[in-house]
C-alpha cells in the first residue's frame, strides 16, 4: 500500500476514535445526515440550486450516503440497481455511461460524453467516479441534455457526486467494513470537525479493499483474477465572515488489477463446432490464457470554491485540477496459440485536466418574479498515450522459432472549450413557471497519431454551437402535483476512432474513423405528484430525442491491414479486425416512471423503471460483406488475405445500408426496494432490507440472433441489527441471493493474429463472454458518531 495512503487511512482511523468520546460528550449522537430539508423531502441541485426534486422539471434520481450504507454499495457502478436505464462500462483505461438508449465508447476519441460526470460540481472523467464508494454525501442522476447549466453539453444526462463537507459546528465520523466469502474485504472510514467552530472545519477520509477482480481462474496457471485499492481525500472549509464561504478538496486513488479473459467452449453455442480441448462453461468463470492483463492506475484530484454573498447575490467560482496516468500490460494471445509465450500491449497514459467556473445568480428571488444564472466556463485537457503494439512474425507454427515485432504508438491530443451561459426562470403566478437557457460553445483542439516515427493522423477542430433548453412548469393542490413540458438542444464535437494502426488508409476507411460534429434536440413531458400527506409519491415522464450524425459503433468487423516490417524494411498487408464508426441518424423514444409509498414509518417500498428505444434507418455502417449482397455476413472464422482483398479491393473494408437498433442496451429495466424495521427495545432495531433489479431482453447484432441476451433479475437481500439513531449497525447479506446467471457473448471465436508471407490468424474454439454477478454471501459492520 502507498505510504501516503497509509498515512491517511491510519490519521482518519485515530481522528474517528479519538473524537468519538468528545461527541458523545458533547452534542451527542443524531440520526444520519441526509441531503433532505427539514420536511423530509429530497433536495437536488439540477438547476444550480438547492430544490427539492419534486419542483425541478428534469428527471433526477437520487443515491443518497444512507442508500449507499443501507445497500453496501463498495463500487460505484453498484448503483445502477437503483437507476433504471443506467449502465456503466468501465474500460479500464476510461470508461462512460449509458442512459435514455445510446451509449458512450471511451475508445471513441474526440467526443464528449453522452453522459457527463462531475465531483463536487466540477468536471471529472467517468474513471476517476467508476471506483470504489467511500465518504460521499449523494449522487445525483439527472436525465435528458445538459449544459445550458452545468459544465459541457451532454446530449442523455449527468452524473453529478459530492463528497462530505466538514462540519463547521459538530465533531463527527463513520467507519464501515465488509468482508464476504470470496475474501473480498473493505473498510472505509471518514471522520471531522471544526479546528475553529463556526469558522475552519477539516475532514479526513480514505479506503482500503481487495477483491478477486472479475472472479476468473486461469486453467493454464490456477492464478486467479485480482483487484486492489487504495484512496484518500481531505477536506477543508473555511468561513470567515457571514458572506465569504472557501472550500476545497484533494483525493488521491490508486487500483491495481490482474484479470484475465473469461471464456466458454464455442459449441455450447453453435453445436456444429469441433468439441474444445478443454470443456469450458460461462459458470466455472475460467480462462484459457496464461497470464492476465494487468493495468496500475493512480489519480490525484483537487476541487474548489469559493462564494461571496452580498445583497442577495451570490458570486461563485469553482475550480478543480486532475492527472491521472494508467499502465498497462495486455494479453494480445487471446487464443492461447503460442502456449509458452505471451505478448501484449503496453499502454502508458497520462492525462492531465482543470476547469474553471465562475457565475452570478440570485440568492432572493429578483422582484419576486424571477431567478437567473449566467457564467462563464473553461476546461481544458490534454491526453498523452504511448503503446508499444506487438506483431508476432511465425515461421513453423505455435513450437517453431518466431519473433515479435514491437510498433511504437504515440497518440498527442489537446482540447479547450469556453463558454458563457445563462438561465432565467420567470414566476409569473405562484402556480406557474417558465425556465429559458442558452449556450455559447467555443471548442478547439487536436489529435496526432504518430506510427513508428510517421505522423498517420492529424486532426484539428475549431467549432462554436449555442444550445438551448427551455420548460413550462404548473403546480397544482399547494405544490403537491407539476405538470411540466420541456425541450433542449445539444452538442458534440465530431470523434476520430482509436485503434485502427494501419498506415495505408482508404477514403471510405477514413470515413469510418473520423466524423463530423453530432446535434440533437430532446422533448420531453412529465407529471411529479405527492399524495397522504407525501407518503405517495408517484412521477412518470415521456420524452423524443432526435440525433443527427451519432457515432455508431457496431461489433468489429476485417479489413485489410498494413503495417511495417521493421525486419525487412517492407510494408505488409494483413487481415485485421476493428470496430469502426459510423455518424448515423438516431430517434430514441422513451418513458420513465418512480411509484414511492411509505406505508408505516417503519415500513416503505420504491418502485422505479426505464424504457428506451434508440434505432436508425437507412445508414452506412461497415459491415463484413465478402459477397457484396448489401447484408452484414456471419464469420465465424477471419477470412485470408485473398478474400478480402477481392471483395473490398481498394477500399480495403465492407459496408452495409442498414436500419436497426442503433444500441444493445436492454430497452426495459426496472428496480423495486422496500425496507422494514422493528424496534425491540429503545435501543435496539432489528431490520430487513430487500432490492431486485431487473434487465428486460436485449439484442446484439441484429444479424446474429447468438448474442442476444434473455431478460433476468437479481434479488439482494439485507438483515441485521442497529441503534436506531444510526449510532452501529450490524448487518449480514446475501447478493444475487437465487444465483441468477446470465451470460454475454460475444459474436467471434478468440483468435490471435500473426503475420508470414500470406498473414495469418489463428482461431480458437472458444468464446469470449461476460457474465452477471454471481451469488455473494456477506457481513458488514457500520459505527457512526456526531455529525458523521
Amino acid at each position: 500500500m502507498n505510504k501516503v495512503m497509509c498515512a491517511v487511512l491510519s490519521g482518519v482511523s485515530f481522528l474517528t476514535l479519538a473524537t468519538a468520546a468528545q461527541a458523545q460528550e458533547g452534542t451527542g449522537s443524531g440520526p444520519a445526515a441526509e441531503s433532505s430539508s427539514s420536511d423530509g423531502q429530497i433536495v437536488v441541485t439540477a438547476r444550480r440550486r438547492e430544490e427539492s426534486v419534486q419542483e425541478v422539471p428534469v428527471v433526477v434520481d437520487t443515491v443518497s450516503a444512507e442508500d449507499i450504507a443501507e445497500l453496501n454499495f463498495q463500487n460505484f457502478e453498484e448503483i445502477e440497481a437503483l437507476v433504471p436505464g443506467l449502465t456503466f462500462d468501465d474500460q479500464g483505461f476510461g470508461g462512460g455511461a449509458s442512459i435514455r438508449g445510446v451509449e458512450f465508447d471511451i475508445s471513441v476519441s474526440g467526443n464528449n460524453p453522452t453522459v457527463e460526470f462531475y465531483i463536487n460540481d466540477t468536471p471529472a472523467t467517468a474513471t476517476v467516479v467508476l471506483q470504489q464508494i467511500f465518504d460521499i454525501e449523494q449522487i445525483e442522476v439527472l436525465r435528458g441534455p445538459q449544459g445550458t447549466l452545468r459544465g459541457r453539453a451532454s446530449p442523455s444526462g449527468a452524473i453529478a457526486v459530492r463528497t462530505r463537507r466538514p462540519d463547521l459546528n459538530e465533531f463527527g465520523g463513520n467507519a464501515s467494513t465488509s468482508y464476504n466469502e470470496f475474501g473480498t474485504f473493505n473498510i472505509n472510514v471518514g471522520a471531522g470537525g471544526p479546528i475553529i467552530p463556526g469558522v475552519l472545519a477539516l475532514r479526513m477520509a480514505g479506503l482500503y479493499a481487495e477483491s478477486d477482480g472479475n472472479r476468473v481462474t486461469s486453467i493454464v496457471t490456477g492464478e486467479q483474477s485480482s483487484t486492489e485499492a487504495v484512496s484518500g481525500r481531505v477536506s477543508l472549509l473555511f468561513t470567515p465572515t457571514d458572506w465569504l464561504s472557501l472550500e476545497g478538496m484533494y483525493q488521491r486513488q490508486e487500483t491495481e488489477s490482474a484479470n484475465f479473459t473469461l471464456v466458454e467452449s464455442a459449441n455450447i453455442l453453435d453445436p456444429t463446432l469441433p468439441d474444445s480441448p478443454t470443456m469450458i462453461t460461462a459458470e466455472e468463470r475460467l480462462s484459457i490464457q496464461a497470464s492476465p492483463s494487468t493495468a496500475r492506475q493512480t489519480f490525484d484530484t483537487f476541487t474548489w470554491r469559493a462564494e461571496m454573498a452580498l445583497l442577495g447575490q451570490s458570486l461563485i467560482y469553482l475550480g478543480n485540477y486532475r492527472e491521472q496516468t494508467y499502465f498497462s500490460q495486455g494479453n494480445s494471445d487471446a487464443a492461447n496459440f503460442f502456449p509458452d509465450f505471451d505478448f501484449g500491449q503496453l499502454t502508458d497514459s497520462v492525462d492531465t485536466s482543470s476547469a474553471h467556473e465562475i457565475r452570478l445568480q440570485n440568492e432572493d428571488r429578483v422582484a419576486g418574479l424571477f431567478d437567473y444564472v449566467v457564467g462563464a466556463f473553461f476546461q481544458s485537457n490534454e491526453p498523452l498515450t504511448d503503446l508499444i503494439s506487438p506483431t508476432v512474425i511465425s515461421f513453423t507454427g505455435p513450437g517453431g522459432p518466431f519473433q515479435v515485432l514491437e510498433t511504437p504508438i504515440e497518440r498527442n491530443a489537446k482540447s479547450d472549450e469556453f463558454s458563457v451561459f445563462g438561465s432565467v426562470t420567470v414566476h409569473p403566478t405562484d402556480n406557474l413557471e417558465f425556465t429559458g437557457g442558452l449556450r455559447y460553445l467555443e471548442i478547439e483542439g487536436f489529435g496526432n497519431l504518430v506510427i513508428s516515427g510517421n505522423e498517420v493522423v492529424n486532426d484539428a477542430y475549431d467549432e462554436n454551437k449555442v444550445i438551448y433548453s427551455a420548460s413550462g412548469s404548473y403546480f397544482f393542490n399547494d405544490d403537491d402535483a407539476m405538470v411540466y413540458a420541456s425541450v433542449g438542444t445539444s452538442y458534440r464535437p465530431g470523434p476520430t476512432v482509436i485503434g485502427d494502426f494501419s498506415i495505408r488508409r482508404s477514403a471510405l476507411q477514413d470515413s469510418f474513423t473520423t466524423l463530423q460534429p453530432e446535434s440533437s434536440t430532446t422533448y420531453e413531458v412529465g407529471l411529479k405528484t405527492l399524495w397522504m400527506d407525501d407518503r405517495l409519491r408517484f412521477n412518470i415522464a415521456g420524452y423524443y430525442q432526435d440525433f443527427e450524425n451519432y457515432p455508431y459503433r457496431g461489433d468489429p468487423v476485417f479489413y485489410q491491414d498494413f503495417s511495417f516490417n521493421r525486419r525487412t524494411g517492407q510494408i505488409d498487408p494483413g487481415v485485421g479486425s476493428f470496430d469502426f464508426i459510423a455518424g448515423v441518424p438516431v430517434t430514441v423514444r422513451g418513458v420513465e416512471g418512480e411509484l414511492a409509498y411509505e406505508f408505516t414509518p417503519d415500513w416503505d417500498l420504491s418502485l422505479n423503471a426505464s424504457y428506451s428505444l434508440s434505432k436508425f434507418s437507412n445508414a452506412l455502417v461497415p459491415c463484413d460483406d465478402l459477397n457484396g449482397d448489401n447484408q452484414p455476413d456471419f464469420l465465424q472464422t477471419a477470412p485470408t488475405l485473398a478474400e478480402v482483398q477481392a471483395a473490398y479491393g481498394s477500399d480495403y473494408l465492407g459496408s452495409c445500408m442498414l436500419s436497426q437498433r442503433a444500441s444493445p442496451l436492454a430497452p426495459f429495466s426496472a428496480s423495486v426496494r422496500t425496507s422494514y424495521a422493528h424496534d425491540f427495545s429503545p435501543g435496539l432495531q432489528g431490520f430487513v432490507r430487500g432490492l431486485f433489479s431487473f434487465t428486460g431482453a436485449s439484442q446484439g447484432d441484429p444479424q446474429d440472433a447468438s448474442d442476444d441476451q434473455g431478460s433476468f433479475g437479481i434479488f439482494d437481500l439485507f438483515g441485521g441489527l442497529r441503534d436506531p439513531d444510526g449510532n452501529w449497525e450490524v448487518m449480514a447479506y446475501a447478493k444475487n441471493l437465487f444465483d441468477e446467471v446470465n451470460v454475454f457473448r460475444g459474436d467471434n471465436l478468440l483468435s490471435t493474429s500473426f503475420r508470414t508471407p500470406g498473414s495469418q490468424t489463428a482461431t480458437s474454439l472458444y468464446r469470449g463472454v461476460g457474465i452477471s454477478t454471481g451469488r455473494e454471501f456477506g457481513i458488514n459492520l457500520r459505527f457512526a458518531f456526531g455529525s458523521r
